[in-house]
């Protein structure tokens, strides 16, 4: 055929032109003479590149082996709700996707569709920033920021902005079902980030009520996919899990890419090297006809003699390997440059890079750009072009050298920082290429920066991973052993880790980062913040014990005592020492500076501390006071605390309407920040209310949601309390079995912890059940002991109703001795209480 050919030109025969016509486009000649054939041989002149990328090509090919899938996939386009597709890596997702699209727009159907890049874990909505380019969105729409474009007004809470984000990107949706049915495809859910999850968890609970069907894939179930889509009812979901091809559908795949029947060992050879893979399947006979492995003389395509079957890929990483090493030296040091890029390449960024480095490679490069969409490598995508396949950038990336790609991913950030700047748009990707190229210093910035970015969306998930990025670079930079000091800048990051980590209720990973600051810098922070992780996890002894340290160790200003005072303060009230604790609040307020929040902080905890005891209307204006601050500072933090802590004085003073109202915008507080404790405090809180409301299905319910928030992240003590609030319900139900259950995983809890108050709560709540069922001298007992605990921890009112229980009790058991000597007590109680008096300070 080179002979034959006029110079310039290519002609190619039969066996060519058949295997290639979706690659190629040719013109049909006469027949040519040949040497080696006594007669003439069929003939076609090249006359260029296909219009149509080959992997779109293939994409078209006849979908083998997947009619049930195609069925249930068509049922669920008629139904709606969420339709997951799972499945290794090649099976054939996509393609699954591809017939249901045409499925779909065939009967009218808008399709819509993202991607989660592999890089985006870290990344906020990193699913959905390439839908929110096709969705239309007013300027002021909050949707605009994932286009990296500002609104002109956006809400300053965290949450706020999080449920104005969701709520366009619903809207648009729903403007998109307004006009039609319509699938909304979103692909590589195994690498999704949080904020994208979440966002998806909406997206699903909207297709169950509008003619929208959301349609995932995934290489694999979990808690990942769990997280998106694990709350919409299981009569909306459905899940499609592709598992391999048949020998015979591998065999139907194969005879349609060769276009001409397969001899049955090739076949079988073919069933068994690929598993029943489609990727694979697809790969491995192109590379044989690429490489001339295949005699398609006969009827029959068969394995060539001299090729030996152990020299045949047993991986379809080794078929791309190999394919790879057929590319021009241009298209492969192109590709490399791809392959660092990410999933996507913008023609800009090449672009940018390949007139930066004009020796290698060439900076036109149109023409490997070609070879590579030739050989099914990349297709266009939008502005650029993409890879075919996620595991052809994998192949391709893993054959780069450590020094390569560390020196691209260099190039690539530098690349973007150009043509793009340090935008929000880019932060993200800047961080992950100056990581990866080792550019410490940078990469460090570009993380923090990008964690803060992740918080004012209100993704700390994502910001989370971000520290931590920062935080080991930090350490690695630093280069000393783990016992020397750190630089302020590392200090810095691991508060911020710390902190993060404590919102999320990690408490064991906060408690060590605030140890090793500590240890490593003696920063105040530091020892505020690690007293704050033992005081939820109820060892208010250590709590003390340490800012007994502190205090030697530190011999701090006032200012600072007064914030370690602060601390201690917490501390008691939650071991319920009422009385220690608000004279230590009230000597720390003064020592603080008046419009602060620490003063907030510390007027709360002395509203609290002013409860105990039942010095309700001291109080409540501490309370108030706190509110007011709080909201005036911004801090919604503060704001979730105050609002659950009036919730409880609104109750005492018997304003149930206005202690639902206050409970239930601090849990949405709690909720859009992420805090575990104040969320599961307002639940327990809801519970109390509901249950003196008589309300007890609500009651149960508040509870068992506060025991699953709190065990979620081993809140031993918030546990206990939801278990003895709980045991309330089924007692007074009639269900006297059910609340003793309840009572001892409290009590089992609570001893854990050694909280005494919540041990006497249960002790009290077990005597009234023993004397419902019909045992008054266990439960007298019980109420003794009870009584005994609340005096310990200077709750006198709920030491004398347990001594008014023990009375009962006493009659009951026929002890009219023991029952007077419960009421003198109670008599002597109230006096004690009498004599008390307190005020808030001014």
């Amino acid at each position: 055929m080179q002979a034959a050919a006029a110079a310039g030109e290519t002609y190619v025969g039969h066996a060519t032109q058949e295997l290639t016509p979706e690659a190629f486009e040719y013109e049909p000649l006469a027949p040519v003479n040949v040497r080696g054939r006594s007669d003439p041989v069929a003939a076609w002149r090249l006359t260029g590149g296909a219009q149509q990328a080959p992997h779109s090509a293939a994409e078209r090919r006849p979908l083998v082996g997947r009619d049930r899938e195609l069925a249930a996939g068509g049922a669920a386009l008629d139904q709606g709700g969420v339709l997951v597709i799972s499945g290794e890596a090649g099976i054939g997702k996509s393609r699954l996707v591809l017939a249901l699209e045409e499925q779909a727009r065939d009967r009218g159907f808008r399709w819509l569709t993202s991607r989660c890049p592999a890089h985006g874990s870290s990344q906020p909505y990193s699913a959905y920033i390439a839908l929110a380019q096709t969705l239309p969105a007013t300027p002021e729409s909050p949707l605009r920021l994932l286009r990296s474009e500002q609104p002109p007004e956006l809400p300053a809470d965290p949450e706020l902005l999080r449920a104005a984000l969701h709520r366009s990107v619903l809207d648009a949706l729903r403007a998109q079902v307004a006009a039609g049915p319509a699938v909304l495809a979103l692909e590589d859910v195994h690498w999704i980030d949080p904020s994208s999850a979440a966002l998806t968890a909406a997206i699903a609970g909207l297709a169950t009520r509008l003619p929208l069907l959301l349609l995932l894939t995934t290489r694999e179930d979990g808690p990942t996919l769990d997280s998106a889509v694990g709350a919409v009812p299981p009569l909306s979901r459905r899940e499609l899990h592709l598992t391999p091809l048949s020998a015979d559908d591998v065999a139907e795949l194969v005879n349609g890419e060769l276009r001409a029947p397969a001899h049955p060992d090739l076949l079988a050879l073919l069933a068994e090297r690929t598993g029943g893979n489609a990727l694979f399947a697809v790969e491995i006979i192109r590379e044989m006809a690429e490489r001339g492995e295949l005699d398609i003389s006969g009827e029959l395509v068969r394995l060539r003699p001299e090729v030996r079957v152990e020299d045949v890929p047993g991986s379809v990483q080794g078929i791309l390997a190999a394919r790879l090493d057929l590319l021009s030296t241009a298209a492969a040091a192109v590709l490399k440059v791809c392959a660092v890029i990410g999933r996507h390449i913008p023609d800009d960024v090449l672009g940018h890079l390949l007139v930066a480095q004009p020796s290698s490679p060439p900076t036109d490069w149109s023409a490997a750009r070609r070879e590579l969409q030739t050989r099914g490598l990349l297709t266009p995508d939008g502005d650029g072009v993409a890879f075919t396949h996620a595991l052809v950038q994998d192949v391709a990336y893993a054959r780069l050298l450590q020094r390569q790609r560390r020196e691209l991913h260099r190039r690539v950030a530098d690349a973007l920082e150009a043509l793009r700047g340090d935008t929000d748009e880019t932060i993200d990707l800047l961080a992950r290429h100056l990581t990866l190229g080792g550019a410490s210093a940078r990469a460090i910035d570009a993380l923090r920066r990008a964690a803060d970015r992740a918080i004012r969306l209100f993704a700390n998930d994502e910001a989370h991973r971000l520290l931590r990025r920062a935080c080991k670079l930090a350490e690695e930079m630093d280069g000393r052993p783990a016992g020397d000091a750190d630089p302020p800048a590392s200090a810095g990051l691991r508060l911020a880790l710390a902190g993060l980590a404590d919102l999320l209720g990690d408490y064991d990973e906060a408690e060590q980062l605030y140890r090793e600051v500590r240890a490593r810098t003696g920063e105040l922070e530091a020892w505020r913040g690690e007293a704050a992780v033992l005081r939820k996890l109820g060892r208010c002894d250590e709590v003390l014990a340490l800012l007994d340290e502190a205090n030697v160790t530190l011999r701090p200003q006032p200012a600072a005592q007064g914030l370690l005072d602060l601390e201690r303060g917490r501390a008691l009230v939650a071991a319920g020492r009422f009385g220690e604790a608000a004279d230590v609040l009230a000597a720390a307020l003064p020592k603080l500076p008046a419009s602060s929040g620490d003063a907030a902080h510390c007027l709360i905890q002395l509203a609290r501390a002013q409860l105990g005891p039942g010095d309700v209307d001291d109080a409540r204006r501490s309370a108030e006071a706190a509110r007011d601050l709080f909201e005036s500072l911004g801090d919604v933090r503060g704001q979730a605390t105050a609002l659950r802590v009036l919730g409880n004085i609104y109750q005492e003073l018997h304003r149930e309407d206005d202690a639902a109202a206050a409970l239930t915008a601090g849990l949405a507080a709690a909720g859009r920040l992420g805090d575990v404790e104040e969320r599961g405090t307002c639940l327990v809180n809801l519970g109390l209310l509901e249950l003196s409301r008589g309300r007890l299905d609500d009651a149960a319910r508040w509870n068992r949601a506060a025991i699953v928030e709190f065990e979620r992240v081993g809140h031993r003590r918030g546990a206990a309390i939801a278990h003895a609030n709980l045991a309330d319900t089924p007692g007074r139900r009639g269900d006297l079995d059910g609340a003793l259950r309840h009572c001892s995983l409290a009590t089992e809890a609570a001893h854990s912890v050694q909280d005494d108050l919540t041990i006497a709560d249960v002790q009290a709540t077990r005597a009234a059940i023993l004397l419902a069922q019909g045992n008054p001298r266990e439960a007298a007992q019980q109420a003794d002991e009870a009584a005994q605990c609340f005096r310990a921890v200077s709750d006198l009112t709920a030491a004398g109703e347990a001594l008014e229980l023990a009375s009962r009790c006493w009659e009951g058991a026929g002890d009219p001795e023991r029952a007077a000597q419960a009421r003198a007590q109670v008599a002597a109680l109230s006096a004690e209480t009498a004599s008390l008096s307190r005020s808030a300070p001014g």
